[in-house]
């Protein structure tokens, strides 16, 4: 009997998904929305506006975008890079690596909906943002 009692527990720990362990990490379109609130307002209104997601890097960690402008007229422009952390949603600005932590208003309150969704605290995403490989 306790034999039966000892499988049926090995049964259950088996048949648990494997979601414990997994890292929860933002979607590179839920990255793009924290990288769009980033963007100054006069900047959101230019017409042929696009952010261009780059490869994902430190094992999946991260996204850079390059936020574009494709003039109506003649020629493009580049207008600013913006690095992502997709398990702290961290946003930082400039070249990789880059510089300047992300705290304008609409950047934290779009921070504050998507660490409710990864299930940080505060104090949890202050402390990895600061251990994160995306701004080194």
């Amino acid at each position: 009997m306790v034999l039966l009692g000892q499988l049926m527990a090995l049964y259950g720990l088996c048949a648990m998904p494997m979601t414990q362990g997994k890292v929860k990490a933002l979607s590179v379109a839920d990255a793009r929305t924290l990288a769009y609130d980033a963007l100054p307002v006069e900047t959101k209104r230019l017409p042929g506006l696009a952010l261009a997601a780059g490869k994902t890097e430190s094992s999946g960690r991260c996204v850079t975008f390059d936020v574009l402008w494709t003039n109506p007229g003649p020629g493009s422009a580049h207008i600013i890079f913006y690095t992502i952390d997709l398990q702290t949603a961290a946003i930082w600005s400039g070249p990789r690596p880059p510089a300047t932590l992300e705290t304008g208003q609409a950047v934290l309150r779009r921070q504050r909906v998507l660490r409710k969704k990864l299930g940080l605290t505060a104090r949890m995403s202050e402390s990895e943002t600061e251990n994160s490989p995306c701004w080194r």
